[in-house]
């Protein structure tokens, strides 16, 4: 005991591991504490990996297919969407209009295949470039809402398929 205050604090790793009966072997002349060479390799190959393996989870979905365009594309889909109806009751002296709405829609070539998905922005419009093709546009309902059906579009060499998504609130 050091001055009485309790059991004396080891002066090493090595005094307190052998107090407590752990292993007691030398690191070798010259160790710092810190990693070697060799093992500092290893961790940065690790991280290296999976800061790839993340990159490429989130990037290739969007790349997924050869029918998806930059933004620069001479065709594709340009769409509106819209979430109503707002009011239980509409009247020619009361309009209650569908609002934009913001949904992610997700587009598939019509045999199925994942093309990518489209998010609306605030005002509700949304445009992606695409090959010339027959697609499928699945937009993200709610659960139980709001909902909205699938649409079919297709898509011709040199113009943007213009398309209105339309969300159910249920109202009525």
């Amino acid at each position: 005991m050091a001055d009485g205050a309790g059991p004396a604090r080891p002066r090493s790793l090595r005094e307190g591991a052998s107090r407590l009966g752990g292993p007691t072997r030398s690191m070798g002349s010259g160790h710092s504490g810190r990693p070697s060479q060799r093992s500092a390799i290893i961790v940065r190959r690790l991280l290296t990996t999976c800061l790839l393996g993340l990159l490429a989870s989130v990037m290739l979905p969007a790349c997924d297919s050869d029918a998806l365009l930059g933004p620069g594309a001479a065709q594709g889909i340009a769409g509106l969407v819209l979430i109503g109806p707002q009011c239980p009751v509409e009247t020619e002296a009361n309009p209650c209009p569908d609002l934009p709405h913001q949904a992610t829609i997700e587009i598939r070539e019509q045999g199925g295949a994942f093309v990518t998905n489209v998010r609306s922005g605030s005002d509700g419009t949304f445009r992606v470039g695409l090959r010339p093709g027959a697609y499928t546009l699945r937009p993200e309902s709610g659960r139980p809402l709001p909902t909205a059906a699938d649409q079919d579009v297709t898509v011709v060499a040199g113009s943007y398929t213009e398309v209105t998504i339309h969300y159910d609130t249920g109202i009525r």
